[in-house]
């Protein structure tokens, strides 16, 4: 998502809401994809806060410095 000294937290919400998902047959494109899929940079917890509340499931794994409650 960013160049590699950038946190990609600070660009997420941007690149999230830039996202069109074609939709087959009329109609517009949507603006939620079903899945995201990320790396170790994207795990934080506002990122994943950001997903459940939009409903969006994901798959990112954690980092060992990251404990879990």
């Amino acid at each position: 998502m960013t160049g590699g000294n950038t946190n990609d937290r600070t660009r997420f919400t941007a690149v999230m809401e830039a996202i069109r998902v074609s939709r087959s047959g009329s109609g517009r494109p949507g603006n939620r994809p079903a899945h995201v899929l990320g790396d170790k940079g994207c795990s934080s917890k506002a990122i994943r806060a950001r997903l459940r509340r939009r409903g969006i499931a994901h798959t990112i794994p954690e980092r060992l410095d990251q404990f879990k409650q």
